[in-house]
């Protein structure tokens, strides 16, 4: 008996021995405020919950892996006071409603080239709300066309030139008078989509 458990377990070790396993980094943590997980080696913030900061930088590193991004909703109305925010160069990606709610956020300082904007990501923010952000119903943050007013009252669009990214859903579900055309200048390199 012992002579067939060994063949067995010989047979069963070849067999799944032939099997290769491809592993899948998968973590979670917490670093100061920021709550994060670990996918292939990229670090996403899942969330940032601190009710008295008014200034924060993101880290470029944690555990020594770089920080890619600034997950959904990931400070999303949960820093009542923050004003300022500094995204390092290695943060190539900024998920839908990221910094929505907080109301007093202005000063946004991006250090890299982002590839990925998702919707609503400064909805309702200082910057949001000030007027002088705006172009003919468009938030432009930088080269980044980000957001678009509820009720822009233009049929054509022409997106300003120096524009490298166009956020998701900027011309999502637009139930206002149609835009018959849209005019994207050449440098445009990332549209954005879910």
């Amino acid at each position: 008996i012992m002579k067939k458990i060994l063949s067995l377990i010989i047979a069963l070790s070849l067999i799944f021995g032939m099997f290769v396993i491809v592993p899948v980094s998968v973590g979670a943590g917490t670093y100061g405020d920021f709550q994060y997980t670990i996918v292939d080696g990229e670090v996403c913030i899942d969330c940032y919950i601190n009710e008295t900061a008014t200034s924060v930088t993101v880290p470029s590193e944690i555990e020594d892996l770089p920080v890619t991004t600034i997950g959904y909703a990931a400070f999303g109305g949960f820093c009542p006071e923050l004003a300022s925010v500094t995204i390092p160069e290695t943060v190539t990606r900024i998920e839908g409603g990221a910094f929505q709610d907080n109301e007093k956020l202005d000063d946004i300082n991006i250090l890299g080239e982002l590839t990925y904007v998702g919707a609503d990501v400064f909805k309702n923010t200082k910057f949001y709300n000030t007027a002088a952000n705006w172009e003919n119903g468009y938030l432009y943050f930088d080269t980044y066309l980000v957001d678009r007013s509820e009720e822009p009252e233009v049929t054509s669009v022409d997106i300003k030139s120096g524009t490298t990214l166009i956020a998701e859903e900027v011309f999502y579900s637009l139930d206002v008078p149609e835009i018959t055309s849209i005019t994207v200048p050449e440098g445009v390199k990332y549209i954005c989509d879910r």
